[in-house]
């Protein structure tokens, strides 16, 4: 009795090729595969550009990644996203920039993240901007504060 195996990137084909018999089994197995999705990637890219800037800020580099661990150890699973809808808002106007410097200034200060009330993301929002919030951004954060909530 002989085993071929032959692995692809998506399945696997296992044939067992009998020594006298007619019939030969074919046996295919779906492979295990691990699926990558790209909120893992924005989260560890978020976590890196936010120990990044703690470490600039003076921080050793455990301390700056214990911080930024506990910034986002709340149990919400969708923190991603949430800033993905404020980045995204055109009436906003915010850069992923911005956004990592006000998360770090947070971590630093280990002061909790919250998305998911509307004065909370005032809040986030004023310590971005440095002038005032006008009415056309106070509308699209009622809009993603409803996105928001609708993810919880």
């Amino acid at each position: 009795m002989r085993y071929i195996v032959l692995l692809n990137s998506r399945t696997a084909l296992i044939v067992l090729l009998m020594g006298n018999s007619a019939l030969t089994t074919l046996e295919a197995m779906p492979l295990e595969t691990t699926k990558f999705d790209s909120t893992y990637q924005l989260i560890d890219s978020t976590h890196k550009s936010i120990s990044d800037l703690l470490e600039a800020q003076g921080l050793e580099k455990t301390v700056a990644l214990k911080r930024t661990k506990a910034l986002f150890s709340s149990k919400d699973q969708h923190v991603e996203v949430k800033l993905h809808h404020l980045q995204t808002n055109p009436s906003l106007a915010l850069s992923r920039e911005e956004i990592d410097k006000a998360l770090a200034k947070r971590a630093l200060y280990q002061r909790p993240l919250a998305l998911d009330t509307y004065d909370a993301l005032v809040g986030f929002l004023q310590e971005i901007k440095s002038h005032p919030l006008d009415d056309k951004m106070l509308d699209a954060l009622a809009q993603i504060t409803t996105l928001n909530r609708s993810l919880s």
